[in-house]
């Protein structure tokens, strides 16, 4: 394998299986590129396809705001929680992780609720009942923030461990701060700034109140909707139907960006920088444009966005972006590395695809929801190998290769084969596949630098001597951490 598809398949076996991938192959009959998102909506489980927010807690999973209420997302799997688990009342429209692991969800009509010690706990804020929502929530100085749309925004000394009432000063009027507030913002200086309806106003600890702020150059026009501080010490700055107004760090003058310049929408909703230091701008209504230096990208239905009303974009500790929408539910986009061409004629009996590698053979095996691909590029022909034709689960989730060039499968439903390149088939192991959790789903699979294969479960994390022939299950009694296991990887150097 050389180092370029080596790279490509140390990437995909990191990923923890959410997966549409668009590979880089030379195919000769390509014609437009479209690009590839992998969609969940609530045919996928998940409970509403109006997402406002995500976050990644420090345990890996993603929290999803919905109008139904919160999901945690194991890259497979969508749990569903609501006022029947503990949450308050109404749908989640802004979530936060704070320092201490805690999971804080701001509610569509003005509710708080915390998860802490596997349990949710609704908390309440005792200087007034809110009105409107909770609009985003953030912790600064140990201080904790909440920010709403309609009762202005509310500081509290940082919360104790089950803390059920919040003793919060509200800032509203008096204090420079209007009553609707659309977000809140804490840039790299540790300056507060909400984002209101009349405007950025800039937080001042030595007088404990609002001011206004605005660059010069910054539209007063159109109302402010988002801002972030990049890497670069540039601000960009998204409107209401004005479009984006960026200020490269040390220039007064800004440079704006709308549709006719390219924007996807002149209605920006987020905007979020990834770890390459690509500029991400959802907008509500045009889908998402991308800045890559001076190069723009629009993301949206003409190229394969679904959603085109974007709520957030985040990127997880993966490299995944992860994208959630107004109608659309949840987009997780690959990287432009991946990305070239699948037409609807392409080879796949399955569009979505979970795993890849490529065999000794310079061939390339694709796991997807209907069994595995196989597909030669020296023939240009796919093979299929599904449940009914041999022996192979048709939920195909990860596909590598061993030291020795053998090839590994993990399974949703059946565990793990090893594939016989003589007999052109599957083998399955009972010994093996006996030290895995009853269910036999598979969440992660890879091969250390000793040549042994680890395989992640829903309860423990087993490790295989293919040498040996012989292995055994870690739970928790062992020491691990979690016994559901959501991802692996392998540090090579």
């Amino acid at each position: 394998m050389n180092k370029k598809n080596s790279y490509l398949h140390k990437m995909i076996i990191r990923s923890f299986g959410l997966m549409i991938i668009v590979l880089s192959l030379s195919v000769r009959h390509s014609s437009s590129q479209v690009y590839y998102f992998d969609s969940y909506g609530v045919s996928e489980g998940l409970s509403s396809s109006k997402v406002y927010d995500i976050v990644q807690d420090k345990s890996d999973y993603l929290w999803l705001a919905t109008e139904s209420g919160v999901t945690r997302w194991d890259g497979s799997q969508f749990e569903n929680f609501s006022s029947d688990n503990g949450l308050a009342m109404g749908g989640v429209r802004t979530l936060y992780e704070d320092h201490t692991g805690r999971i804080w969800m701001g509610h569509l009509n003005g509710r708080l609720t915390c998860y802490e010690n596997n349990a949710f706990r609704v908390v309440s804020i005792d200087t007034v009942d809110i009105k409107g929502d909770i609009t985003g929530i953030s912790e600064h100085n140990n201080k904790l923030w909440v920010t709403t749309s309609s009762s202005g925004a509310f500081c509290a000394d940082f919360p104790e461990p089950g803390i059920r009432l919040l003793k919060a000063k509200q800032y509203r009027g008096g204090q420079g701060l209007s009553d609707q507030v659309f977000d809140i913002y804490i840039d790299k200086s540790g300056d507060i700034y909400c984002i209101a309806d009349m405007g950025i106003k800039s937080y001042k600890p030595g007088n404990d109140s609002f001011e206004s702020y605005r660059p010069e150059g910054l539209t007063t026009f159109f109302i402010t909707t988002t801002m972030l501080e990049d890497s670069r010490g540039g601000r960009w700055f998204g409107t209401h139907n004005g479009g984006l107004y960026y200020f490269p760090a040390g220039e007064e003058e800004p440079v704006i960006y709308d549709a006719r310049d390219g924007l996807a929408h002149n209605f920006i909703s987020c905007i979020t920088e990834d770890s390459n230091g690509n500029i991400w701008v959802g907008t509500f209504g045009g889908g998402i444009t991308v800045f890559k230096g001076e190069e723009m990208q629009t993301y949206n239905e003409k190229n394969g966005l679904r959603a085109i009303a974007i709520q957030s974009i985040m990127e997880d500790r993966e490299g995944n972006i992860i994208i959630t929408s107004q109608n659309n539910g949840v987009h997780v986009f690959k990287g432009n590395h991946f990305i070239n061409y699948i037409s609807e004629n392409m080879f796949f009996r399955d569009k979505t695809v979970w795993a890849i590698a490529e065999d000794k053979h310079e061939r390339y095996w694709f796991g997807t929801n209907e069994g595995i691909t196989l597909y030669d590029p020296e023939l240009g022909l796919p093979l299929f190998y599904y449940e009914e034709n041999h022996n192979i689960s048709d939920q195909i989730r990860y596909i590598i290769n061993d030291k020795n060039q053998n090839l590994w499968v993990g399974t949703n439903d059946r565990g793990v084969f090893r594939y016989n390149f003589d007999k052109n088939d599957f083998i399955y192991n009972y010994k093996l596949n006996n030290i895995l959790y009853r269910d036999l789903i598979v969440k992660g699979l890879v091969i250390d630098n000793d040549n042994k294969l680890w395989i992640g479960t829903n309860d423990g994390l087993a490790v295989w001597d293919i040498k040996g022939n012989e292995g055994r299950r870690y739970t928790q009694y062992d020491g691990l951490a979690n016994n559901k296991i959501s991802s692996l990887y392998v540090d090579r150097n």
